[in-house]
This record gives C-alpha cells, sequence and structure tokens, in this order.
C-alpha cells in the first residue's frame, strides 16, 4: 500500500478545524445550560417576594441608567398588590416608586411613575404632576 503524506499546512488546518468544532460544541452546550439555570433562577425569584431594596436597585440600573444624582425617588411604604388603595399596579403586585426628575421645581415639570412586579418586570409611566398619595410613600434617595 502507499502512503499518503500530509503536508504541514493540511494538518494545522485539520487541527484548527477540530480545535474549532470542539469550541464552538462546549460553548454552545455551556450557554444551553446557563439559559436553563437563568430560567430556573426567574422562576425561583417569582415565587418570592420582591424586597423594596431589590426594586430600587432594578430602578436605579434600568430606568436611571445607575445616575441618581438630581433626582427625588420615593417608594411606596408596604409592598402593594393590585387594586390596593389609588395606585393599581400593573397586572401584578410590586413596588410603586415616583422619581421627580427636576425636585424643587414648580410642578408641570418631568417626573415618572414607576412599577416593578414580583417577577421584575418595570413599567414606566412619564408624567409631569406628582401623586396625590406622598403620605403612604418614603423618599429613598434625595436630589440635596
Amino acid at each position: 500500500m502507499r502512503e499518503t503524506k500530509m503536508d504541514s499546512k493540511t494538518k494545522i488546518f485539520i487541527g484548527i478545524l477540530i480545535m474549532g468544532i470542539v469550541l464552538v460544541g462546549g460553548v454552545w452546550i455551556w450557554n444551553s445550560q446557563q439559559l436553563d439555570q437563568v430560567e430556573k433562577w426567574k422562576e425561583a425569584e417569582a415565587d418570592e417576594n420582591l424586597s423594596k431594596m431589590d426594586a430600587y436597585n432594578l430602578v436605579v440600573l434600568q430606568v436611571l441608567n445607575g445616575i441618581t444624582n438630581g433626582k427625588d425617588i420615593y417608594v411606596s411604604e408596604v409592598y402593594l398588590t393590585p387594586g390596593m388603595g389609588e395606585i393599581n399596579l400593573p397586572e401584578a403586585e410590586g413596588w410603586y416608586f415616583f422619581i421627580d426628575d427636576q425636585p424643587g421645581m414648580d410642578w408641570a415639570h418631568p417626573c415618572r411613575y414607576v412599577y416593578v412586579n414580583i417577577s421584575r418586570d418595570i413599567t414606566v409611566e412619564n408624567s409631569n404632576i406628582p401623586p396625590r398619595n406622598f403620605e403612604d410613600m418614603e423618599l429613598v434617595n434625595t436630589n440635596e
């Protein structure tokens, strides 16, 4: 039988091809396991109450992009359920926030109402009037 020899470039190419296939397969397996774990965490979190601090951190990171300077932020004093008082949370229980974007100014300036439900979904309503229920809210961040 005649022996076929591969040149060094072909050997290098085949080696790189095999490593690429192994790496892509490994990344695919790892990602699918991570996605399964994230779904399990979300399900577990949905079964637990969302703490006021967790909700506040979500608002700061996802609504305010980490910037709280120049804002007054209020949060409901208690965890709310749909239909509780004058506040109607969208579809689920959670925390109600009021963000005053220009504290100290007379009204008719930008502000936001933010709802964070138990599943950590965030609903933002832009407005220019303050809530009527300041007495039911706690100031958690001040411009001062």
